[in-house]
């Protein structure tokens, strides 16, 4: 199920005084105070010291989730007035639009919903919103100044994704007649025409039946051939002794087929003392032959097994690469060094007990490290753009989920790098840090 909040986002002001060149991209995230204010904040890498503050009027404001458009220079955020409303900011100009009216799915971090997205061309906004009994998904183009409602209102759905070239979007969707009754689907639309191009029922699938769960971790090949996804999230079915859990599945949409990629957990014996079996999994596409899976998985009882395979396509067959699960991962844009993150050990809860991080070059199917980043609170990877700077959060503590509490930035030239302490979340007014992304300067 996706959980909603209503919030609210107010106007700005800029406060900024620049004495040096800016640099092409700056990094933006949001505060958010015990006493209802917050605040965009924008970080150049080129001059951190000087930090530019956007003060927002009102209360309560969250960022959606994948909302900053690097590409256009707009943020997404929602607000409640009577109703919760989405507002759309240019981050140059600070132009606002209200662009929609409901009730719209927040993020919690490692969830896996997919719940807003902007089009890699920057061009249009996709996100879910509700407003009778199910999520739909919509479409926005920022140049017509029009919303389109791309499903019927009669399927919940819980998660999209664009394709590189920004012609299409694939939206993840579950339908239930009963309680017994649930069966899951992917439809493919067509951006310009905002008409469906393709969809696959997953009950009826050449995998077998996928019928439980939600379709997460949606993502396309760069050859816009295959759609990844993982159906049946989370913890998976114990029956007779045998495991029926989550896998990684690639729907081929040139022939329409579904097949099932790993074979983790399905059909593995288990103990009567088992109480629940699990997967969770990061999925990458390095490139359109390869498709990089960090997975853990495992029971109540333990220990978890933690594993990297990439696998290579049209084939589909895997080879190990790490024995750790590599997630939270970036490219970058000019040089294609990835940065990552890769833990290595948790408990049964998937708590992460031990976690690293890397800057590697991926060649000939292995991994070759650039250089350590030594530090176990390390996440959400991202590259600037035009790949001139690297940033990253660190934590509170080894789990993404903990309070963030600085932002890094790497110069991806002299590898030098710069921390930007953020307020503190514990025993301060601030109550909660967000960090958004890139944004164009």
């Amino acid at each position: 199920m996706l959980s909603c909040l209503a919030v609210i986002v107010g106007t700005f002001c800029n406060v900024s005084n620049t004495f040096a060149a800016q640099a092409k991209y700056h990094f933006a995230y949001i505060t958010f105070k015990e006493s209802g204010q917050s605040s965009i904040n924008l970080v150049d890498p080129n001059q951190p010291l000087q930090l530019e503050i956007h003060p927002i009027d009102t209360q309560n404001t969250i960022v959606l989730d994948v909302s900053n458009s690097v590409t256009s220079q707009w943020l997404a955020l929602s607000y409640s007035q009577n109703a919760n409303v989405m507002r759309l900011i240019n981050t140059t100009t600070w132009e606002t639009r209200d662009i929609a009216q409901g009730v719209f799915p927040i993020l919690v971090h490692g969830a896996s919903g997919q719940f807003a997205a902007w089009s890699p061309n920057g061009n249009s906004l996709a996100f879910l919103m509700r407003q009778g009994n199910v999520f739909d998904a919509y479409m926005y183009s920022l140049a017509d100044k029009k919303l389109f409602n791309l499903t019927d209102g009669t399927i919940d759905n819980e998660s999209l994704v664009w394709s590189s070239d920004s012609a299409q979007l694939a939206v993840g969707s579950g339908t239930c007649n009963g309680q017994n009754d649930c069966n899951l689907a992917i439809d493919v639309f067509d951006a310009s025409t905002h008409q469906r191009r393709q969809r696959v029922d997953l009950s009826k699938s050449s995998a077998g039946q996928l019928t439980e769960g939600s379709v997460c971790a949606l993502a396309w090949s760069p050859n816009l051939r295959y759609l990844s996804f993982v159906p049946k999230c989370g913890i998976g079915e114990v029956s007779r002794g045998q495991v029926m859990g989550s896998e990684v599945f690639i729907w081929d949409l040139q022939t329409g087929k579904i097949t099932a990629l790993t074979n983790f957990i399905t059909g593995k014996p288990t103990r009567p003392d088992v109480s629940y079996v699990e997967g969770k999994y990061h999925l990458f596409w390095y490139d359109a032959q390869t498709l990089l899976v960090g997975a853990i998985y495992g029971s109540n009882l333990g220990p978890m097994q933690i594993r990297t395979v990439a696998y290579q396509f049209p084939d589909g067959t895997g080879r190990d690469l790490t024995t750790t699960a590599i997630g939270e991962l970036a490219i970058n844009p000019a040089s294609k060094e990835l940065a990552f993150r890769e833990v290595s050990s948790v408990d049964t809860d998937f708590k992460v007990k031990a976690a690293s991080a890397r800057t590697s070059a991926f060649n000939n199917g292995t991994l070759q490290t650039i250089a350590d980043i030594n530090d176990s609170s390390a996440c959400d990877f991202s590259w600037s753009p035009d790949g001139a700077y690297l940033a990253y959060t660190r934590h509170t503590g080894s789990d993404c989920s903990t309070p963030v509490q600085s932002i890094v930035f790497r110069d991806s030239t002299s590898s030098k790098t710069f921390e930007q302490a953020l307020p503190s979340t514990k025993g301060t007014v601030y109550d909660r840090i967000v960090p958004v992304g890139w944004v164009s300067g």
